[in-house]
């Protein structure tokens, strides 16, 4: 990561990389010129200097497939400038980043009002949901409309540095008032891209919704909604039922470790810096902590492949990342539909909010990308909705994928039908439970029970989990497959925020933002359940 212009000592080592990243920090992001100027022989005369006079009419037509294509990825608005509206030569002119530019396309998604990007739920944090569900969906599209406008023989670009507001301001989308931009219909609640393309289109500038009477969806409805290739499983839990599980978690779940919350901080190579950022609100919570008078909770359900699982941390390759990063990505493909959903029921006049766990007792995973819901977010909801069991190691398992699946939930004061909660399925019975010895920090119990609804595991403590899962700090617990040499053993005793900033501070400098995640437990549950005929 340094820059190639520097002076480069005579001897490099690791240590020396470290001291002059230290002295002089990454370089940032470059062009990359030997993608831009090489072109193998056999491709050179593929694409020809095509110009599109200024002066030629607007192609209406394919103003109207573009306006189309938006509507059918789900858009919210989406408008067409044409390049004029841009100075020549002013900041931010289209030409500079596209020569020969005819038309600027912008469009955008709104979000639910109870699932704000910045800020939603009962602690007010970052909802990742909301954005992976909503950034998704405008990334694809963007890269999708530039590829259909180049096959109707036009050069597009999209991921430019062009201003999508001020563009969307130009098209009619955005007003301005006090110095901001807003909508009228969505306020600040929408995200935005753009594609610059030599084709001439037609001015314009559309709302592509239109809201829908009160009437709560069915589950039919909602299984309409999630996209060919998205959700799994789903279903619907009665947040009065959710509502009494949480009642009983409190009696038993330890809400000030809930509160413990320790950031790694510092350079991505070097001496990693911890700092308490403790969650101070962070207790066990109900549906109406999401959204007051919360009447029913959809539970999306999408699962990793099973061979991802089968061979991760398996000789000869002792790979983990393929399992680690196909969680990652599940995470974020099941927030589309979770996005949709609460989008249409926010379009039919309910409330609705997005998130990985009602309860608030699941946790996080450490991920080279961002951190992932851990295997225990969403597994009361699936439960409660009659996707999966609570197995005895406490995570869900599902009658279809097993341990595999990764859930997203939308609560909403839209009272839609409960999917049927009870399940003939006893994946434990008989079963020694290999989960509970395959902990490499002990941190389920032998003998200890938690019951909640009509399950029953092996109690967890919860920051002994979070040290190896969460803080990424016991080799065994995955990161040893990926070169790391950490492997900090936790204390004996309590575990407080002050030990594991402690620990932290010990990570491998190098390696560590490369850790991946294989839950033991979770591995040893698998194997069993395969060997069962459960997938």
């Amino acid at each position: 990561g340094l820059d190639a212009f520097l002076d480069i000592p005579d001897v490099v080592t690791e240590e020396v990389i470290l001291e002059q990243l230290a002295i002089h920090g990454r370089r940032g992001g470059t062009e990359g010129p030997c993608l831009k100027y090489c072109r193998p022989p056999h491709l050179r005369g593929r694409y020809l200097h095509r110009e599109i006079p200024a002066d030629t009419p607007p192609d209406r037509a394919l103003t109207e497939r573009v306006c189309k294509l938006a509507g059918e990825r789900g858009m919210a608005v989406v408008g067409c400038v044409p390049v004029s509206k841009w100075a020549e030569g002013e900041p931010g002119d289209p030409r500079e980043q596209l020569p020969g530019c005819n038309s600027v396309i912008v469009f955008g998604m709104d979000w639910p009002e109870d699932s704000e990007v910045s800020g939603c739920g009962p602690l007010g944090e970052a909802c990742e949901a909301t954005r992976w569900g909503t950034g998704l969906q405008l990334d694809h599209l963007e890269l999708d409309m530039t590829r259909e406008l180049e096959r109707c023989d036009y050069y597009s670009v999209c991921c430019t540095t062009i201003q999508a507001q001020d563009a969307a301001e130009k098209a009619g989308l955005l007003k301005r008032a006090n110095g901001e931009l807003f909508s009228e219909r969505y306020g600040h609640r929408l995200a935005w891209k753009v594609v610059l393309t030599q084709a001439p289109l037609a001015a314009s500038g559309r709302d592509l919704v239109l809201d829908g009477a009160q009437t709560a969806p069915t589950v039919e409805e909602l299984e309409a909604i999630v996209s060919e290739d998205g959700a799994d499983l789903i279903g619907v839990a009665s947040a009065d039922d959710l509502a009494e599980v949480a009642g009983q978690l409190r009696q038993f779940i330890d809400e000030d470790a809930l509160k413990i919350n320790v950031l790694t901080k510092g350079p991505i190579h070097g001496a990693p810096e911890a700092e308490i950022a403790n969650r101070e609100g962070a207790r066990v919570f109900s549906p109406d902590d999401w959204v007051e008078g919360a009447k029913s909770v959809i539970v999306l359900g999408m699962a990793i492949p099973a061979k991802t699982l089968d061979r991760a941390g398996e000789s000869p390759a002792d790979a983990i990342g393929p399992w680690s990063f196909a969680n990652y990505q599940v995470t974020r493909d099941i927030c589309i539909d979770a996005v949709n959903i609460a989008r249409e029921l926010e379009h039919r006049g309910y409330r609705a909010a997005v998130t990985f766990d009602v309860t608030g007792v699941g946790g996080k995973t450490e991920n080279p990308r961002f951190d992932t819901p851990d295997i225990f977010s969403g597994r009361f909801e699936a439960a409660a909705a009659g996707l999966a069991t609570i197995g005895r190691g406490g995570f869900s398992i599902t009658p279809e994928h097993g341990v595999r699946v990764r859930w997203v939930c939308v609560v909403t004061d839209a009272e839609i039908e409960p999917t049927e909660a009870e399940m003939a399925f006893e994946p434990c019975e008989g079963c020694a439970a290999p989960c509970i010895p395959a902990c490499p920090v002990c941190a389920l119990s032998e003998g200890d029970e938690e019951c909640a609804g009509d399950s029953c595991w092996a109690a967890r403590d919860l920051l002994r989990c979070d040290w190896a899962k969460r803080y990424a700090l016991v080799g065994d617990e995955g990161i040893k497959w990926m070169g790391s040499t950490t492997d900090v053993p936790p204390p004996d005793g309590e575990i407080t925020a002050e030990a594991i900033a402690e620990a932290v501070e010990k990570r491998d400098p190098v390696q560590r933002h490369l850790d991946c995640i294989l839950e033991p437990c979770l591995k040893a549950c698998h194997v069993v359940l395969r060997e069962r005929g459960i997938e």
